[in-house]
């Protein structure tokens, strides 16, 4: 995590494992427990809680859709060549 910017806001920089575990926490809280008060324990209503787990989920989409581009890619660029991919992955 690095924290780029706080001013009366605060901008963060995640990598996609950090971004995985906030997203299991959050949707532990929202939807693995019953939690009694939810708004006085979490600090945030649940329909708050629910919609930032649903932009790191959506965030954790296109970097999974990103990652399957660049494979693909790789994957022609190496058969257009002849190549293995591990040759082309390596090189």
């Amino acid at each position: 995590m690095k924290i780029k910017r706080i001013s009366d806001d605060v901008e963060v920089e995640l990598s996609q494992d950090e971004l995985l575990v906030l997203n299991a926490a959050l949707n532990e809280a929202c939807n693995g427990i019953d939690v009694f008060e939810f708004e006085t324990r979490i600090g945030a209503s649940r329909a708050n809680v629910e919609r930032l787990l649903a932009e790191i989920q959506a965030a954790l989409d296109q970097i999974d859709e990103r990652q399957r581009i660049r494979k693909l890619s790789v994957e022609a660029f190496a058969h257009s060549q002849n190549l293995s991919l591990q040759t082309v992955l390596a090189g």
